[in-house]
């Protein structure tokens, strides 16, 4: 038997060849596309013994596209072969089916030899060339007013005579040697890198760039400013976890996100991305050898790794709080919508409708506290595009809105009556992400408060709406799992 990867589902195919491979990886270097005759590789592909349209072939590219034009995909007729390729936009990468690699830099060697600094000088450090103009301009702008950020570009030609090194021992005409704006100072890249806390990795006339390893490398904090870039990896590693994303029309303004990151926070950045590099990404043979086990887990779904083993460190000798609050969830992200109701179908479907065009929304769990009625059948809920399941309880209680159901695979939860009808998309969304900021607590919108009573020497429980509030009722509220 053959397995064919085609679409976000394996299928098996009788085929003679399955007693040599399952996946092949042709001879045919398409790694650099500038380095190949498009139109030449796709007639040697399509004369492959095995090629059938490029079923079960796995093509790697990591430099895809030529100038002006810079594809974001390799441009080959590569039929329905699986990519692995860096430079992925939302719209040309498919889902499930290809694979986004780093674009590795041979300076991902170099750093590996250099020890970072601390403190770090620089809060942020632009070294990357080839960027839009417009970028150029802010960048500049934001570095005459902010010494603590660093914009590196070429440096105005020289003779051999007139280029500067404080290191005799090193030969200029092998270094890399890079200049600030507006001033002009010289630096060593990659070395400077690890002066850095941040470094920018921005959009340019490739959307893949090297820098991203090399920030990685020099366990500087990547600031991802490129809006529908597919990062690598990205269908099992949380980048979230190792970098700050940043949009493109934001960029005037990162100065003043990045100064409010917390000390905790770099550090935590710095110590996950550290381990992705050393895990994923700091040699050819691990981003194979990481693509690989990517599309094992797909062809055999029921022994995929967890979310927890691509993103969680296991160290060793170390100890954990029994009251910890795990803040990575253990399948998926976003929340999952626990409505509880008794009979109100007309609301009920109301609500569903409304829930399920939110877009962090994973599923929803409709908790049916009836026992002397049936809920509807199936059929009868609303179209909806993401996953729905309703469980019947066994005794009418509000605390079933409590339980931990195991179909629950977020982090996140929000309870929700079958009632909660004047809630928009734009603020159930806005309520998950505050919640994301803070995880151990109750973020939800019916507010109410307490306020102590002279009269009666007690605590009165006040509904009216005012500007003081001190708790957080569940009838619409995200609290953790």
């Amino acid at each position: 038997m053959q397995l064919s990867l085609s679409g976000n589902f394996p299928k098996i195919s009788p085929s003679w060849s399955s007693r040599l491979a399952c996946l092949f990886v042709p001879s045919i270097d398409t790694l650099n596309q500038n380095n190949i005759d498009p139109s030449l590789v796709a007639k040697a592909l399509a004369a492959l013994p095995y090629w059938e349209n490029g079923e079960n072939h796995l093509l790697f590219n990591m430099i895809p596209g030529t100038a002006p034009d810079f594809s974001t995909v390799l441009d080959v007729n590569t039929d329905r072969a699986l990519i692995a390729g860096a430079g992925f936009d939302t719209w040309t990468y498919r889902s499930g089916f290809d694979l986004s690699i780093p674009f590795f830099s041979p300076n991902q060697v170099k750093m590996s030899q250099i020890e970072a600094s601390e403190p770090r000088k620089y809060l942020l450090i632009s070294s990357q060339l080839n960027m839009y103009p417009y970028h150029v301009r802010i960048l500049q702008e934001i570095s005459f007013n902010h010494p603590d950020v660093l914009t590196l570009q070429k440096c105005p030609q020289k003779t051999e005579n007139q280029v500067t090194s404080k290191n005799p021992e090193k030969d200029p005409k092998n270094e890399d040697i890079r200049c600030s704006i507006p001033h002009g100072n010289e630096f060593r890249y990659p070395e400077i890198l690890t002066k850095g806390t941040f470094c920018l990795v921005i959009r340019g006339v490739r959307l893949a760039q090297p820098n991203l390893m090399e920030a990685l490398a020099s366990n500087c904090i990547p600031v991802i400013v490129a809006n529908n870039i597919v990062l690598p990896f990205d269908d099992v590693i949380d980048w979230s976890l190792a970098s700050i994303s940043i949009r493109e029309t934001d960029l005037h303004s990162i100065h003043s996100v990045l100064q409010a990151v917390s000390p905790d926070k770099v550090s935590e950045l710095q110590k996950q991305g550290h381990w992705l590099y050393r895990k994923y990404f700091s040699s050819i043979r691990k981003i194979v050898h990481t693509s690989l086990d990517i599309l094992n887990d797909r062809v055999f779904p029921h022994l995929a790794r967890t979310y927890l083993h691509w993103n969680v460190p296991m160290y060793e000798k170390t100890t954990r709080n029994p009251l910890f609050l795990p803040l990575i969830a253990p399948k998926s992200q976003g929340f999952t919508a626990v409505i509880l109701t008794y009979d109100r179908i007309d609301s009920l479907f109301t609500l569903v409708q409304k829930l399920a065009v939110v877009p962090a929304l994973q599923k929803i769990l409709i908790i049916w506290n009836n026992q002397k009625k049936s809920p509807p059948h199936p059929t009868m809920f609303p179209k909806i595009t993401k996953p729905l399941k309703l469980i019947q309880t066994k005794a009418n209680k509000l605390s079933n809105r409590f339980y931990p159901y195991e179909e629950i695979e977020t982090e996140a939860i929000l309870t929700i009556d079958d009632d909660i009808l004047m809630l928009t998309i734009d603020e159930l969304q806005f309520g998950y992400e505050v919640w994301r900021e803070f995880p151990d607590r109750i973020v939800g919108f019916p507010s109410r408060t307490h306020v102590w009573d002279n009269s009666t020497g007690k605590w009165k429980y006040e509904s009216e709406w005012t500007n003081e509030i001190s708790m957080v009722l569940t009838g619409a509220a995200f609290h953790h799992k």
